[in-house]
């Protein structure tokens, strides 16, 4: 549902992802303690949530529901809403954007088609391109802002497939529960055979479930859940890349930077402080 459906008008402008060339307000990673609250409050513009750890209480005008990782909610511009961190631990990659550079959507300037969903099922690339935009933000390298919006765009444009495949949405109640054990059970080899047995379905269901709510395979969440435990072990030094990899369950380093370098975009020695 779109809100302020009033400023919606025949002379909008329609932008479809051919046509996104973003402008990124802010774009930054937060790790707020359990029970940080922002609002009631509206925001100028786009803010696309990437729930990356711990689980995020969202309240907008067509209810409330709890963003579990793996996932990214989307405030519209101008609507008032309320978000609560609702356990410890977590962590948040936050771009607030335009779809286009010299126009603003809550003066109606444009409209983004597709419409961007409130609740949106992660592929496998999108945790490495908010990680980059919003360390390429907050750095300080030459033509900065050019390149945090050239990944904001691709950011955006996989999102907007995602969007067009209608595969957003509240995970059922299996889909949650294989998540979640992956989650607490990531550093233990885990593969598509055991979340069946465990979850009393075959092996090939298990897949179609991840493959349609996730876009990723069981193992690629595994990797995905893995490398962020990683990226906390690293950030903390705590260790070397090769410990790290150790302590997430990879037997092979060299295959831990693969990985790591595939999720996040850059190499696991690139993100110690």
């Amino acid at each position: 549902m779109e809100p302020n459906e009033t400023l919606m008008d025949a002379s909008q402008i329609t932008v479809s992802p051919e046509d996104y060339r973003p402008r990124v307000r802010i774009a930054w990673s937060i790790r707020p303690a359990a029970g940080t609250s922002w609002g009631p409050r509206r925001i100028p513009d786009f803010e696309f949530i990437h729930v990356a750890e711990g689980r995020l209480r969202v309240d907008v005008p067509e209810g409330d529901f709890v963003a579990e990782p793996g996932g990214v909610v989307t405030l519209y511009p101008q609507e008032m809403h309320r978000l609560v961190m609702d356990s410890e631990g977590g962590r948040l990659d936050c771009v607030h954007a335009e779809f286009v550079r010299d126009l603003t959507w809550s003066s109606g300037g444009y409209r983004p088609q597709p419409w961007p969903e409130r609740y949106t099922a992660v592929d496998a690339e999108l945790p490495g391109l908010f990680h980059r935009c919003t360390r390429t933000f907050t750095g300080t390298e030459p033509r900065r802002m050019l390149l945090c919006e050239t990944i904001a765009r691709e950011l955006m444009i996989r999102l907007a497939v995602r969007w067009e495949r209608g595969s957003c949405g509240v995970f059922p109640e299996r889909m949650h529960g294989m998540m979640q054990y992956v989650r607490e059970h990531c550093t233990e080899r885990i593969g598509r055979d055991d979340l069946a047995a465990r979850f009393h379905v075959t092996p090939q269901y298990v897949n179609q479930l991840f493959r349609r709510h996730l876009g990723m395979t069981p193992t690629e969440l595994v990797h995905r859940e893995r490398i962020a435990r990683a990226f906390d072990v690293l950030q903390r030094e705590e260790g070397s890349v090769k410990e790290a990899a150790y302590a997430v369950g990879f037997s092979d380093p060299y295959y831990f930077s693969r990985v790591f370098k595939k999720v996040y975009g850059v190499a696991p020695s690139e993100v110690r402080p």
